[in-house]
């Protein structure tokens, strides 16, 4: 019974050859269109929320950013967190803990995220432990954006 079905099933693989049909149609446009951006900054350049101590940003002007990219594509960030054992390129939002009085305890929690307008995006701190933000290289750093049209 085995070799009437391996038959069947050689038949059929050589039954598939024949000529190439015509070229299809090209693809939509966006995807090859994807563009980043990195920017980096210093604790001198961030913006302290006065009305909040525990809320700081830092905005980037960013003019390929467009307000057809906002309102139908798509805007991606990421953080180069090199905080860790192995530097690496960590998706917004992301949050960090801190050990800041040297127990191995994490006694703050900052969340990095992202804002976007067209022509701007930022990077917004949060002290989600309410203790306001502290000073140093927490707030320094470099940040990749990714823009992908629509389409």
């Amino acid at each position: 019974m085995k070799k009437p079905l391996y038959l069947i099933i050689i038949f059929l693989l050589m039954a598939c050859e024949g000529p190439t049909g015509p070229r299809g149609p090209s693809g939509t446009a966006g995807v090859a269109n994807i563009q980043s951006f990195e920017f980096e900054w210093t604790e001198d350049d961030v913006v302290y929320d006065e009305d909040d101590i525990n809320l700081a940003y830092v905005t980037f002007s960013l003019e390929e950013l467009t307000e057809s990219i906002v309102t139908n594509g798509a805007v991606q960030a990421y953080y180069y967190n090199d905080f860790v054992t192995s530097s690496l390129w960590q998706a917004l939002p992301y949050t960090r803990g801190i050990d800041d009085n040297g127990d191995q305890v994490i006694d703050v929690l900052i969340e990095f995220t992202y804002g976007f307008a067209a022509g701007e995006v930022s990077v917004i701190f949060y002290n989600s432990t309410g203790s306001g933000l502290i000073s140093g290289d927490v707030l320094a750093g470099k940040v990749r954006f990714v823009l992908i049209p629509p389409g």
